[in-house]
């Protein structure tokens, strides 16, 4: 595996979503190193590390995770943040560094929490395009679509994170996430937990307030946010608002920042 580190200061290990590498904490990684160290690695069959062994599995990433961990960090108090699919994997790691975890922070969790299934957009596909305008257009499309409520947010380099990202992508999360596997490792475990989402995020519309309470269950203090104007890639549409709202969230005392929606405010 890869792993990437910057800063200094406790440990704080960020989780990269399905399709994904290090580049989905790419706003958000300068701005955490001012008070932690920031450790993102690209996991099994993404990005710049090896594939997985077969069969792929979720407990497969995790283990492979916990073990860098343990090498990386031994004996270290830490954090973590996963977005997406790295939710999922972060909520198995979770049971694996229970002992020394302070803090798991689920980002634009979706279908893994459980409850009722929400219809997922139309995505175009875009392997055996020959030309790479084409390629790039699917691209962009599914940006639009999935990842992000702005289509004015989605420029070039936007385009050219996600196209990397997702070529480079040999382990397909979606065939091998079953849906509520985030909730029943949560169930196992007892660690403090946080939730962030856009307010635009296609996985949530009629349902957060049903994720919100299956977290609720697992963790009754569970720390909650919605950021407005950013949808399921929320972290990097919004990314000022997200560095400083998970800021606060992994605080020992949780202090939302003024202006912003949390739990206690109506989420309708």
């Amino acid at each position: 595996m890869t792993w990437r580190a910057w800063g200094g200061g406790p440990p704080l290990v960020l989780l990269h979503g399905g399709h994904g590498s290090w580049t989905h904490w790419l706003r958000n990684i300068e701005a955490l190193a001012r008070t932690h160290r920031v450790i993102v690695p690209d996991m099994p069959g993404y990005g710049d590390s090896a594939d997985l062994a077969e069969p792929h599995t979720i407990a497969g990433i995790a283990a492979a995770l916990s073990c860098g961990l343990d090498e990386i960090l031994p004996g270290q108090r830490l954090q973590m943040a996963g977005f997406s699919f790295g939710s999922t994997v972060g909520s198995l790691v979770a049971g694996l560094q229970a002992h020394r975890l302070d803090r798991l922070v689920l980002v634009g969790a979706g279908a893994a929490l459980g409850g009722v299934p929400t219809p997922r957009p139309l995505l175009r596909k875009w392997r055996g395009l020959p030309e790479p305008a084409d390629r790039d257009a699917a691209h962009r499309h599914n940006l639009i679509a999935f990842m992000l409520a702005d289509a004015g947010h989605v420029g070039d380099d936007t385009v050219a994170i996600q196209a990397r990202n997702a070529e480079r992508t040999r382990l397909r999360s979606r065939q091998i996430t079953a849906r509520g596997a985030a909730a029943a490792a949560l169930a196992e475990i007892n660690v403090p937990l946080g939730a962030i989402w856009g307010r635009g995020d296609v996985n949530w519309p009629g349902v957060l307030e049903e994720r919100m309470d299956i977290l609720r269950a697992r963790d009754p203090d569970c720390r909650f946010a919605v950021i407005e104007h950013a949808a399921h890639w929320v972290q990097y549409e919004a990314a000022e608002e997200f560095n400083e709202t998970l800021a606060h969230m992994l605080a020992p005392t949780w202090s939302q920042p003024d202006g912003r929606q949390h739990a206690a405010a109506p989420l309708s």
